[in-house]
């Protein structure tokens, strides 16, 4: 079959050099040996791939979706998967980390396409991520939340001065400064397996999960659940753009914080940071729009 790869995996694939290369060389060869492998036929292809392709595939008696990672990419989703159990996470099927290959259970339709108040929409990831949150005995190559904070701060360091400083110095610097408490705060007994990324495009249709919705793509951390609570806090980005930004922005805090017991000041930092590193972000990938709302959002929350 044609495989069509996403300019962005393109331009990722290039930066691993020769490794990529190959990739980029053998990954319908690749395909056709794990397809082979798990007895599966391959189906079509669904767009959005940034780090990996997704095909639908079907076995003797059920569909499921495959996923063809870059090099050492699916590392982190995959010991996240495993450690789910299919609790709250599409159910892990099979998975090669010499290929970059896993094969999860298929769900249904985004949350993005409920139509559903943003409030409701909120309840539903809050409650799905409390199913989620369990206590894992052994790391491997999951990101710990220290590491994450580290990860965000060098991120926002690098991208600020190539980007020209599209923000204001102060709210870089309240960015940062949110970063090192978070990396401080950092506790493995009060950790616990964590999705990193839980908005509604991640979150599919489930009807034999207790939320009636599952995640798609964990990003792998062990850390805070602050952290997940946080992605809620950078979405809906219009709906905070509307009227006081910053009430609005606290009374969502107070909101995440409630439904799922939470220190909302934690919740409020990694927020306040997941704009930033999301708005220089979006400016690498040109979406100049996002990016200009995330920055707006920061620089009202700075005077909080």
């Amino acid at each position: 079959m044609n495989i069509l790869i996403p300019d962005l995996m393109k331009h990722r694939a290039a930066q691993l050099g020769e490794l990529g290369t190959t990739w980029l060389r053998d990954v319908e060869s690749v395909l056709a040996n794990v397809a082979a492998s798990w007895n599966l036929n391959v189906g079509p292809q669904l767009s959005g791939g940034t780090e990996a392709l997704v095909f639908v595939t079907s076995g003797d008696t059920s569909t499921s979706v495959l996923k063809l990672g870059l090099p050492n990419s699916l590392d982190r989703e995959t010991e996240a998967l495993e450690n789910a159990q299919g609790v709250a996470y599409a159910k892990l099927l099979a998975f090669d980390t010499q290929r970059d290959a896993i094969l999860v259970e298929q769900l249904g339709a985004q949350l993005a396409e409920a139509s559903l108040p943003v409030e409701q929409q909120i309840r539903i990831i809050c409650a799905t991520l409390k199913d989620g949150w369990q206590r894992i005995d052994s790391l491997n190559c999951l990101m710990t939340g220290a590491e994450k904070a580290q990860a965000q701060a060098a991120y926002i360091v690098q991208q600020w001065e190539i980007l020209d400083r599209p923000c204001p110095q102060r709210t870089v610097d309240q960015a940062l400064a949110f970063a090192s408490e978070r990396e401080a705060a950092y506790d493995p007994s009060d950790s616990y397996l964590i999705h990193g990324d839980a908005h509604i495009w991640n979150t599919l249709e489930a009807p034999n999960s207790p939320t009636g919705y599952k995640f798609v793509d964990p990003d792998g951390l062990f850390g805070e659940r602050a952290i997940d609570l946080a992605i809620s806090l950078r979405e809906w980005r219009d709906e905070l753009l509307i009227g006081d930004t910053l009430l609005l922005g606290l009374e969502r805090c107070e909101l995440l914080a409630g439904l799922a017991h939470v220190d909302s000041y934690a919740i409020w930092q990694w927020g306040f940071i997941e704009h930033v590193s999301s708005g220089l972000l979006d400016l690498n990938l040109r979406d100049f729009d996002a990016a200009v709302k995330h920055f707006s959002i920061a620089n009202c929350w700075v005077e909080a």
